[in-house]
């Protein structure tokens, strides 16, 4: 068995060894093999040739120590000096199908415009990938590069009347017409606000805060006047190019110290800013520039926390093993017969359209049994969990578990610090969220299903919601076959019939999370912010439930105009009119999904709801009230 690796190791093997296998470096002054065969066919003498080259590009010789270097490391090594479409579409999916990209910070030859290699970073950081970039600059001050990258990246940089309440702007133009002298904000300041540090008091925001104080700004407006002054002073540092940063503003985190190495991590983009070697007579760096020995440093001193390990483990291991010719899966022919005979089977009598999407439910539930054959195989891998649970035990003790009070608080306040959190964040918003996670997921299928969580879809009358509580093989879009027993279900196909529960929406967060282990509540988070729900309404200790008919065996319609799924169905409802029930009252309805309960938790509010649907009535009576 292999010696535990430290965190350290743990880290470079992780994030670089494992998951970094091939080079893309990017420079507009590297020639590609393309320009040295092309030398070399077009001049009888090869030496002559080689010259061209050296004229027209002028770091041929670090181009070739670099590429030396990677390949001693086994790193297949390709270069790009073609800048033009770098920041498009095609030009960023070719780039961040490369593990390692090495990024020249001046693609134009320009010393002072950086907005081809920035702008190629922010689209890396928006994409699904995971991309490794190493900003290869021959810039003096490396302080300023890391900040320019840092500005960029963070963005969403405004206009004081953007970001003031009415009050702190009144008073924020008041000032201006009066001329006065607002204070300056320092760089450890912004670097300070870009890394999300700047909610305690700090040396830096101290001083600002009493020179605002006798310009008349009180202490309730302080934070956000120093917010608005670090907004200015960053807008003014980009000038002209502050509309090339993102227009929204992400959360980034980075160190950037002469003793350490420098870096930035946000979105899905990991940067480590490298200043270039000096290049001697010979026309090659002073020292080879150890790309990866910097690089290394780099992932250690970002300290991804174990989660991160662990994630980035799970997907070097999707990416490296051989999932799609697994023999659990694809390499026995009776699995593979088996399978398509399951499809099949769930996909009998519906028609063939051209887009497949009656097929899609069938193809989810085939993707289901996939999916969690590839989850058992990876909570097996012994390395995964085994190597985890050593670094745990590392961290555990090199911070001194358990903490000296031994309370729920306390523990929390030590979680914060497991995670790499500077400060503990809010408890209530964390415990939201986590108990969110758990319990709930995006809704990615082609049609409803047991935990789906469904309003109607009008203006209005959102506040009522429901979720979904019949069994889920009774919720399948498939026609029920000639020899069920249920005629009545065949009759009526596409429609089909579904108990809805109607859920009692919670205001109170915080009181509700203090009982959250009762079992009876939903945490969702979707496009209308955190709701929390409860299976019983108005304290009944039985669930309020109905039957829904939806159309079209409740297959939804997705549409980018509207932010959740929607569906059609009938209900059961009381007529408009004084009359008594009639035929009328059945009537269509468009619903739409705002969440879906994980399977594990819908079964458990199924079987809360069939055990009130199977209870048995005993003659009991309550005592009278008063």
């Amino acid at each position: 068995m292999p010696e535990p690796l430290s965190y350290e190791e743990k880290v470079v093997k992780t994030f670089r060894k494992t998951a970094l296998r091939t080079v893309l470096m990017i420079d507009d002054q590297f020639p590609t093999f393309s320009d040295l065969a092309q030398a070399a066919c077009n001049i009888d003498e090869k030496v002559c040739g080689l010259a061209n080259v050296d004229k027209r590009f002028t770091e041929r010789q670090r181009a070739r120590r670099l590429y030396e270097m990677f390949r001693k490391h086994d790193m297949p090594c390709d270069i790009e000096n073609t800048i033009n479409d770098i920041e498009t579409k095609s030009g960023v999916e070719r780039i961040r199908k490369s593990d390692l990209v090495v990024l020249d910070y001046n693609l134009d030859g320009s010393t002072d415009d950086n907005r081809k290699s920035v702008g190629l970073i922010m689209r890396l950081a928006e994409t699904s990938h995971f991309n490794t970039v190493v900003l290869y600059t021959g810039a003096p001050d490396l302080e300023q590069v890391w900040f320019d990258v840092a500005l960029f990246l963070k963005g969403g940089w405004k206009e004081p009347d953007d970001l003031l309440s009415a009050d702190a702007l009144d008073l924020w133009e008041k000032l201006t017409d009066e001329e006065a002298v607002f204070p300056e904000v320092s760089n450890e300041l912004v670097k300070r606000y870009l890394l999300g540090e700047v909610r305690a008091p700090t040396p830096e925001k101290d001083p600002i805060t009493a020179e605002l104080k006798v310009l008349g700004v009180d202490k309730n407006h302080a934070d956000a006047f120093i917010e608005a002054l670090v907004h200015r002073a960053v807008r003014e540092r980009l000038a002209d190019r502050v509309s090339a940063a993102s227009e929204t503003t992400r959360p980034i985190a980075g160190r950037s110290q002469n003793e350490s190495p420098r870096w930035l991590q946000a979105g899905n983009c990991f940067i480590a800013i490298m200043g270039k070697q000096a290049i001697g007579a010979d026309g090659l760096p002073y020292e080879n520039d150890d790309i990866i020995g910097y690089l290394d440093a780099a992932l250690t001193d970002w300290r991804p926390n174990l989660l991160q390990l662990v994630i980035s483990e799970i997907q070097n291991m999707l990416e490296l093993e051989s999932l799609a010719t697994d023999e659990m899966h694809l390499l026995n022919p009776e699995i593979q017969a088996g399978l398509f005979y399951y499809l099949l089977q769930r996909i009998e009598g519906l028609p063939i359209a051209e887009d497949g999407a009656p097929f899609t439910p069938g193809i989810e539930a085939i993707i289901d049994r996939l999916v969690d054959s590839i989850r058992r195989k990876i909570s097996a891998n012994e390395l995964v969990a085994s190597g985890a649970a050593r670094l745990l035990a590392a961290e555990l003790r090199d911070k001194g578990w358990p903490p000296a009070a031994e309370n729920d608080r306390a523990i929390f306040d030590f979680a914060s610090k497991i995670a790499g959190l500077e400060t503990s964040p809010d408890v209530g918003e964390t415990i939201f969220k986590l108990n969110s996670f758990l319990n709930t997921e995006d809704f990615e299928r082609g049609h409803i299903t047991t935990g789906t969580i469904i309003r109607v879809a009008e203006k209005g009358r959102e506040g009522d919601h429901w979720i979904c509580l019949s069994p889920a093989c009774d919720m399948e879009d498939r026609e029920p076959s000639p020899k069920t027993i249920q005629f009545w279900m065949k009759d009526i196909f596409p429609v089909r019939v579904f108990v809805i529960v109607r859920l009692e929406t919670k205001m109170d967060h915080m009181k509700v999370l203090k009982r959250a282990t009762d079992g009876f509540t939903i945490f969702v988070e979707n496009a209308d912010g955190k709701q929390a729900f409860s299976v019983f309404v108005g304290g009944s200790s039985q669930p309020s439930y109905e039957f829904l008919f939806p159309a079209e065996a409740g297959r939804v319609i997705l549409d980018d105009a509207v932010p959740y799924p929607q569906f059609k169905a009938f209900r059961l409802g009381r007529p408009a009119t004084p009359e008594r029930f009639s035929q009328d009252a059945l009537t269509e309805v468009t619903f739409e999904v705002v969440g879906q309960v994980r399977e594990q938790y819908a079964s458990r509010f199924l079987q809360v709801v069939g055990q009130h649907l199977s209870r048995i009535g005993v003659d009991y009576i309550n005592a009278p009230k008063g």
